[in-house]
């Protein structure tokens, strides 16, 4: 008796066994295959980040390209804006080069360097002021006070 209990339990757990068995073969062939595809997805991607690089270097250097330096742009010593020399107790002078005729000459030249597309701060880089004065002067017409006030005097 004890051996018909047994050998139907026997051969319900051998099919268990192999039934166990065959799905631990699918399953490693199924890691086999996903660390495959896993190793592929890396490879595509890393060679689709250096395509993605390198497009991105072209698209910046062909930006660049259009781009404006300030260093380009040329500034005449004596239209050049220079400081202020404060005397003890005394006035503030202007540093010398601060008339309308050098202003007219100054603002004339940023507004051609305007029109060429340089921006206020490129602008008062390049002749070491500060870019208020430059957009003063574009809000003003390029045109100092003298200018627009001749003929306007009694």
């Amino acid at each position: 008796m004890r051996d018909t209990l047994i050998d139907p339990a026997i051969s319900a757990l051998t099919y268990r066994v192999s039934q166990t068995e065959r799905k631990n073969e699918e399953l490693e062939l199924l890691c086999k295959q996903t660390a495959e595809s896993l190793r592929q997805l890396r490879q595509e991607l890393a060679a689709n980040r250096v395509t993605i690089r390198e497009d991105n270097q072209r698209q910046a250097s062909a930006a660049l390209a259009g781009v404006l330096d300030e260093r380009d742009i040329v500034v005449p010593k004596e239209l050049r804006i220079r400081p202020s020399r404060i005397k003890r107790g005394g006035r503030r002078s202007g540093g010398g080069n601060r008339t309308s005729q050098v202003t007219a000459k100054r603002w004339t030249l940023w507004k051609v360097q305007r029109e060429q597309g340089y921006t206020f701060q490129q602008i008062a880089r390049a002749w070491g002021c500060n870019h208020t004065a430059v957009v003063h002067a574009a809000m003003q017409g390029f045109t100092p006070y003298a200018k627009r006030m001749k003929g306007k005097r009694k």
